[in-house]
């Protein structure tokens, strides 16, 4: 846009740079006084998030979910970003939440600009047979990525170690959708690689006071869905979690 207004009144000369890249790289390591504001937003998107997964109810609609969901984040003092309910984003099979069903729920609230990003595996009434087995099989998945992420680790290994455990866990090979990704002023700020005419996360490796999250979402339209996403500071020799880990299944 500044390139055009330039354009505009005869600066015809002016090379201008997309900065969007660049500031990325500089946010891709976080200052300390970020990360204490990112332990601020997950807090308060994790709070948020399980409050209202107790609240659910059969029959409650998508837009019902969502209203719940932020009324709890501002009572904490949050901005509401983003929240997924069901498959995919307001995509309740049937419509409405229903006793049996499995179901992803993933979101994130804001404070001061910065993002939380947290996901767990909901399920009305006790889980069926199935979903408990894809349940278990991710979490081995979390387990075996998890034990591994420290600084100096590509994120792609990572996300491979994680799939390959999901699947020897008995995950079927289509199913789960695994992503490590930077956290902070935006919910993805990994810089991108260069040169290309759409957005593809560049082969990052970590680094210590990264803020990351590892998406371990498990999708099947007929089976249900699931998630497991906590926040992660990275540290030399491990990370720090910025949230409790806790009720990574929530039974309501």
């Amino acid at each position: 846009r500044i390139g055009l207004l330039l354009k505009s009144i005869g600066f015809d000369g002016v090379t201008v740079v997309d900065g969007d890249n660049i500031f990325r790289k500089i946010r891709h390591v976080k200052t300390e006084h970020e990360i204490g504001l990112m332990r601020i937003a997950q807090r308060i998107t994790r709070e948020s998030a399980v409050a209202a997964a107790r609240a659910l109810e059969p029959g409650m609609t998508y837009q019902d979910f969502r209203q719940r969901l932020f009324t709890e984040a501002v009572a904490r003092g949050g901005e509401p970003g983003f929240v997924l309910l069901g498959i995919t984003q307001g995509l309740l099979p049937g419509g409405i939440v229903r006793r049996g069903d499995s179901y992803l729920l993933d979101c994130s609230i804001h404070y001061q600009m910065y993002q939380g990003d947290f996901a767990r595996t909901v399920t009305i009434g006790e889980p069926r047979a199935e979903s408990m087995r894809r349940f278990r099989a991710q979490q081995a998945g979390r387990e075996a990525a998890f034990e591994m992420i420290r600084a100096g680790v590509p994120f792609r290994k990572v996300e491979q170690v994680a799939y390959e455990a999901m699947v020897k866990a008995g995950m079927p090979k289509n199913v789960p959708a695994i992503s490590l990704h930077s956290v902070g002023l935006q919910h993805g700020d990994d810089p991108q690689r260069e040169r290309l005419a759409f957005k593809v996360r560049d082969d990052h490796v970590l680094a210590a006071d990264m803020t990351v999250t590892l998406d371990l979402p498990y999708l099947e339209i007929g089976e249900g869905a699931g998630h497991n996403e906590d926040l992660l500071r990275i540290t030399s020799t491990g990370y720090e979690l910025l949230n409790d880990p806790a009720d990574p299944l929530i039974v309501v």
